[in-house]
């Protein structure tokens, strides 16, 4: 039960991204949307098919120079991944960041700031400084793990987050 919850949240995600393509001209997207629409759906994955087989390896073989392309452009900027989590987005970021001590979030806040501006003046970091950067370096997981497990727990027992947003 807990591998189709979480194939199913992966689908989810992976559909919430794509949304993000679709703002693209390009054969990729089409591609790529194809197939979460149509190959990969979960509900009719009733184990694993024989398209999952066959992108397994390449999943596996393009992982670590995707991770590695990426890890490039936050060096970049000087972000770390866990930067590019949007506390507007996701509620569970937002109560997590306040959790955070605060100079662990006055960082993060440098970092984006300077991350956007770097961006508009399209320069980047210094050689040497990109260097001393750690895109993959943690220091929201633990905190943003606690949050979703108090949230999938307070879900068990129906009741609902003290940090939730309504519209009154």
């Amino acid at each position: 039960m807990a591998a189709a919850k979480d194939l199913h949240a992966g689908w989810r995600l992976l559909r919430e991204r794509a949304f993000y393509l679709t703002l693209l001209n390009s054969p990729e997207r089409l591609i790529l949307l194809f197939i979460l629409e149509y190959i990969l759906r979960p509900d009719k994955m009733a184990s694993k098919s024989l398209v999952a087989k066959i992108f397994d390896p390449l999943v596996k073989f393009m992982a670590p120079r995707y991770q590695a392309a990426v890890g490039k452009e936050l060096k970049k900027y000087g972000l770390r991944y866990e930067d590019l989590y949007d506390p507007m987005y996701d509620l569970d970021v937002e109560e997590t960041l306040r959790r955070l001590p605060q100079d662990v979030v006055d960082a993060r806040n440098q970092r984006l700031r300077r991350g956007a501006d770097m961006s508009l003046k399209h320069s980047a970091l210094p050689k040497d400084l990109q260097e001393k950067q750690t895109p993959f370096a943690e220091y929201m997981d633990d905190t943003l793990e606690l949050v979703r497990l108090e949230a999938q727990e307070r879900a068990e027992l129906s009741t609902g987050k003290p940090y939730e947003r309504s519209i009154p």
